[in-house]
């Protein structure tokens, strides 16, 4: 890499906790800058960010220093530390990563790690190797602690579930006991479903007009009570670490391959039970049923489901509309989350209508009936591409890359017109916004 005429970035950070022990950015900025003046290249900008934690994502001066990079305007990072730029994990080598793919170097000051040279390069892969293993052993060794914890029955960290709270919180052997004032929100809550017939609605605006609020301190939504009613802690008396079942929610465990839990087994941990089996049992069959008393019905099929967007910005979501037959989409913004919560006006909508619509715009774009239909089908999350014909030498033609390609960006970007096809006009919403690669 030529060294003359390169365009320097320097990045400084200083988090508060180093401050109040006298470590600004002086040190940073004097190291840095004779650096560059040493090597004779043209400092572009430093970048500062004081009071900042490492471990944030979002940082001022980071990000206005990638927005540099990405444009073209820098060629060297010069860091006085590679902590300056954050914790060295998976994200640090990401960043670094991404410098390389942008044709852009980075220099450790202190470390003596300069990527503009070949041994420089060769002392970062020497870096990279050693804070992987670090990484690895840290986490082999947290995971096992975590673990142990759990199967001894203590809270092995994270918010508790609702209804309980952390007894020697930050201490060792910490566990978990009854929340009295949760539980009691929780007891008054059974009592509203069982006693009273109450549904979730009119439970969460009782309970927020005594002032029996959530554990922020926030107003009740219904859903919110109804996750918390039906959730394990309050009818098991359990809670799941490592449960395979939550993967998918992104907090839950990590999985293997085969489904079993990553870093450790999956463990059981017993709490002391706000409600009897028999009070549970009560509770979980009148959560089970709607306001009528009438057992739930079986789900129907909504594959469009939050990912049409109304005039109001809120997304619908299929439902049995009660009293009137078919399916339909309904505006999530018409339900209040709590008293005085707005509410929009968006109509509903028919749900064959809407997504015939749909199905006649793809057939519409991709040009050909036949080929459409082999090449879309419906699925339970939307319309996916089931196949793409090929040419007779067994190549993908690439009118078929393109046909489909820009069907599906269409679809995403929501340029697809329709409605009801009776009356003509289009549906009471925008129907974009399509979660990409669901087309």
């Amino acid at each position: 890499m030529n060294q003359q005429g390169m365009r320097a970035a320097i990045l400084e950070r200083v988090s508060t906790e180093e401050q109040t022990r006298g470590y600004g950015l002086d040190v940073q900025d004097d190291a840095c800058r004779a650096y560059v003046e040493n090597k004779g290249w043209r400092l572009h900008d430093v970048y500062r960010d004081e009071g900042v934690s490492g471990s944030l994502t979002k940082r001022p001066g980071f990000d206005r220093l990638m927005a540099d990079v990405k444009a073209g305007l820098v060629d060297v990072v010069v860091v006085h530390k590679f902590d300056r730029v954050g914790r060295t994990g998976r994200a640090f080598w990401r960043w670094i990563w991404q410098l390389e793919d942008l044709d852009t170097a980075i220099v450790s000051v202190t470390q003596d790690i300069d990527t503009t040279t070949t041994h420089g390069k060769f002392m970062l892969q020497q870096y990279a190797a050693i804070a992987e293993m670090e990484y690895n052993l840290i986490r082999e060794r947290t995971q096992g602690g975590l673990q142990k914890k759990a199967e001894a029955g203590g809270w092995p960290g994270g918010a508790p579930p609702y209804g309980y709270r952390i007894e020697g919180k930050g201490k060792r052997g910490s566990f978990l006991v009854i929340d009295e004032h949760e539980a009691a929100i929780l007891q008054a809550a059974r009592k509203m479903a069982i006693e009273e017939g109450m549904n979730t609605r009119e439970m969460a605006q009782r309970l927020n007009a005594l002032e029996m609020f959530t554990r922020s301190g926030k107003p009740w939504s219904h859903s919110d009570l109804r996750g918390k009613l039906i959730s394990e802690s309050t009818l098991r008396g359990m809670v799941t670490f490592r449960n395979p079942k939550r993967a998918h929610a992104g907090h839950g465990a990590a999985l293997n391959k085969d489904g079993t839990a990553k870093h450790g087994k999956t463990v059981i941990i017993k709490l002391d039970r706000i409600f009897t089996p028999e009070e549970a049992a009560d509770l979980s069959a009148a959560m089970g049923r709607l306001g009528n008393g009438k057992p739930k019905p079986k789900p129907h099929g909504y594959p469009l489901s939050k990912r049409l967007v109304g005039h109001c910005g809120a997304h619908y979501v299929g439902m049995k509309r009660s009293g009137r037959p078919g399916r339909w989409y309904r505006c999530t913004g018409r339900a209040a989350k709590y008293p005085g919560d707005p509410v929009c006006s968006c109509d509903m909508v028919d749900a064959d209508a809407v997504e015939a619509a749909l199905w006649a715009d793809v057939v519409k774009l991709l040009g050909d009936t036949r080929t459409a239909s082999g090449r879309w089908q419906r699925s339970g999350s939307g319309w996916r591409l089931a196949s793409r014909p090929t040419t007779p030498t067994g190549s993908l033609d690439h009118r078929t890359h393109r046909d489909t390609d820009q069907a599906g960006h269409r679809l995403r970007q929501g340029r697809a017109s329709g409605g009801r096809p009776a009356s003509g006009h289009a549906c009471p919403h925008r129907r974009g916004r399509a979660a990409s690669g669901d087309a």
